[in-house]
């Protein structure tokens, strides 16, 4: 059942337990020349009986809300106050945000693999950090890449990320930085891809918001944007950075 009809409910009941709790405080007035069993009720009169002097169906309701009450209660109010505080006292949720603050960017196929977790409960659990503002969902174009929230990264360092992610892209990125208003001809050369590669992932570059183009006749030369060098090879796997020989005071 959903939260939002799990608390419809609790609410309706507890609502039906007062309003017959309320019914119940009828009074009964004896008229000067009636007997006992000829009485009329109503509320707020001269004398107030005892719960066993009151009409059989309205104690029959009055315990029968009293029940359905207390029942509601035991059933939904753990929902309702977990709802409240439940979001990191999930050992495994947890765990999950632990391993996306140290691995920020990685897919959904990427998490479930590493973590050894099956998909749909992975799901769920990001599900939950996500309504809390714990993580941040990246949209790609084939997955959604995770990220911690709270500020800890732009929504431009987000996309250098992802980028980094693909093995396609975060080579072109690295050949850029390194060598600054690099060509088309020249990527297509040293990754050996068609041309039509890589005029395909360089639009996505640019799209990202990335890459700066100058233009030279036909061709174009291609640069990281000032500012975002540092960060982009900070972001390079271990072992690209190794092959295109970047230093450590490039990204420090």
């Amino acid at each position: 059942m959903k939260i939002k009809l799990k608390i419809f409910f609790f609410i309706f009941l507890t609502f039906a337990l007062f309003v017959h709790a309320g019914l119940c405080s009828l009074s009964v007035n004896f008229g000067e020349n009636s007997q006992k069993d000829n009485f009329e009720y109503n509320h707020g009169g001269d004398q107030i009986n005892t719960f066993s002097d009151l009409p059989l169906w309205i104690q029959i309701s009055w315990i029968s809300s009293l029940i359905i009450g207390t029942a509601a209660a035991i059933k939904f109010l753990p929902v309702l106050t977990g709802k409240i505080r439940y979001a990191l006292e999930n050992t495994k949720r947890r765990k999950i945000l632990e391993y996306i603050a140290e691995n920020p960017g990685k897919c959904i196929e990427e998490l479930s693999g590493e973590m050894n977790l099956n998909r749909e409960t992975l799901r769920y659990h990001l599900i939950c950090l996500e309504r809390n503002n714990h993580i941040i969902l990246e949209s790609t174009d084939r997955s959604k890449r995770v990220f911690p929230n709270h500020n800890t990264f732009s929504g431009k360092q987000r996309k250098i990320i992802s980028i980094c992610h693909n093995p396609v892209q975060v080579k072109m990125l690295a050949m850029i930085a390194k060598y600054p208003g690099i060509r088309n001809s020249e990527i297509k050369d040293e990754l050996d891809i068609s041309k039509s590669a890589v005029s395909w992932h360089i639009k996505k570059l640019e799209s990202s918001g990335v890459l700066s183009v100058r233009k030279s006749g036909k061709s174009g030369h291609y640069y990281i944007k000032s500012g975002f060098e540092k960060f982009v090879i900070e972001n390079i796997p271990g072992d690209i950075k190794e092959k295109y020989e970047f230093e450590r005071g490039d990204y420090t």
